[in-house]
């Protein structure tokens, strides 16, 4: 099994959860997010340099689901954006237009159900300590990824936190893309396809997939309000796996350095 987990892949978390236990599912959640935020804070450096062998620019990435039965059909409801990035110097910023669900027409049982407005992912690494920020230019608000770290909420999940991992069904999910490809898009005259991009003249090139994604949802838990010998001899039911084809991925992307 891999290492935290048990033979069916799933984390004393999920097991917590999974059995409605409050207090154990709040000590280990207060654990999962003091560690990610470890392991974030080893990376910084990576990230640092990263950013630091880049050369700056500016790109335009476009992205979209379709189908080969029902493409015209599927463009029209299926989630789409465009996203514009800049870099410069130690500094990443990510701009695009889809920024979530609108549960009113969801709940409508209506198929525009995607919300737009723009918002930005900022990433400042030329301080000793790397800022992140989203911002909702719609709210004129902007979250700060530091809020949420541990030394700020004096290393305590809120109960809140617990109540809405519990209300939620314990699942897990692997997504894959299947035949891959990249190209040049090319005009109607056959010559390669070019977009101006922050003053500069750039070539369009496009990648297609297949977008495969299996779901794990948990169903089963082991007998926990009996005797200790209850619990070893219990033996959980297969958990329900889920087949999800999203369709036919599509990104097109142009961008200039400088």
């Amino acid at each position: 099994a891999e290492a935290g987990k048990n033979s069916r892949g799933w984390r004393p978390l999920d097991e917590a959860a999974a059995a409605g236990n409050f207090a154990l599912t709040k000590l280990l959640l207060e654990h999962a997010q003091a560690t990610a935020w470890f392991e974030f804070e080893e990376k910084k450096p990576l990230l640092m340099q990263a950013l630091k062998d880049l050369p700056d620019f500016t790109m335009k990435v476009a992205w979209s689901l379709g189908s080969m039965l029902l493409s015209p059909l599927l463009k029209k409801f299926a989630p789409y954006d465009t996203y514009t990035v800049w870099k410069r110097g130690l500094c990443l910023r990510i701009d695009g237009t889809l920024v979530g669900l609108s549960e009113e027409e969801a709940k409508a049982a209506t198929w525009k159900f995607w919300k737009r407005g723009h918002f930005s992912l900022l990433v400042s690494a030329d301080t000793p300590d790397v800022k992140i920020l989203l911002v909702d230019h719609g709210k004129k608000r902007a979250v700060d990824s530091e809020f949420n770290h541990p030394k700020h909420q004096g290393g305590r999940t809120t109960d809140e936190d617990v109540r809405t991992l519990l209300s939620e069904p314990v699942d897990k999910s692997k997504t894959a893309a299947e035949e891959f490809s990249f190209k040049p898009v090319k005009s109607w005259r056959g010559r390669h396809k070019t977009e101006q991009v922050d003053g500069w003249m750039t070539r369009v090139y496009d990648a297609s997939f297949k977008l495969h994604s299996k779901v794990v949802v948990k169903t089963s838990a082991y007998s926990v309000h009996g005797t200790f010998e209850e619990y070893l001899a219990s033996v959980p039911s297969q958990d329900r796996v889920v087949d999800v084809d999203f369709g036919i991925g599509d990104i097109a992307g142009a961008g200039g350095g400088k």
